[in-house]
């Protein structure tokens, strides 16, 4: 019943996993759609400079996230063959313990020395290990990328699109409204000179 319970937590873990993954995949595209479309631009170099960091930033963000997506089920198959290897491996050195030095070999004829086949199998190991780490290792570069990116695209995007309204704010200064209520209710077309 526990090994049941932690199989679905591990399910619904991941579910939830992939489920975010492709939501922000999604947001990323998106965001950048808008950006681009509603983009005004020569109102202010600075923000001119930002918004287009902003816009490559995400683009690059979301092209890392596709790249990443697309590479893991190829980590996740290359780690199960793995599994696989071990496993086999695991079998063979129980079976040589008992003695037994051929076997019979799927696709051969005659049976084969079972230490030439765990040899095998040990490279076979030792390669693929090295290929599932380079993938993790390329896999984890990419997230950091997609992660950090979409972070500095956003701030690029609202730094831009609120640099304008605040420096007007501080170029113009706030004016305090008027605190007479006679005067605030009164319009300027309607007010009586007298």
């Amino acid at each position: 019943m526990s090994d049941q319970s932690t199989m679905s937590d591990l399910e619904y873990s991941r579910q939830l996993q992939e489920k975010f993954e492709l939501y922000l995949l999604a947001l990323i595209f998106t965001l950048l759609g808008l950006a681009v479309q509603t983009a005004k631009f020569g109102i202010n170099q600075l923000a001119d400079i930002l918004e287009l960091l902003g816009w490559v930033f995400l683009l690059i963000s979301g092209l890392a996230g596709l790249s990443r997506l697309e590479w893991l089920p190829v980590a996740y198959k290359t780690n199960s063959h793995l599994v696989g290897l071990k496993n086999e491996h695991t079998e063979l050195m129980a079976v040589a313990e008992q003695g037994i030095v051929e076997i019979a070999v799927q696709d051969q004829n005659e049976p084969a020395d079972i230490q030439a086949i765990i040899d095998d199998r040990t490279q076979a190991i030792q390669k693929v290990e090295n290929r599932v780490k380079k993938l993790e290792k390329s896999i984890l570069r990419k997230y950091c990328i997609h992660k950090w990116l979409f972070v500095l695209g956003l701030t690029f995007l609202i730094v831009a699109r609120g640099s304008s309204p605040v420096m007007n704010i501080f170029n113009n200064g706030v004016t305090p409204r008027s605190c007479d209520p006679a005067k605030a209710m009164v319009s300027p077309a309607t007010e009586v000179k007298g």
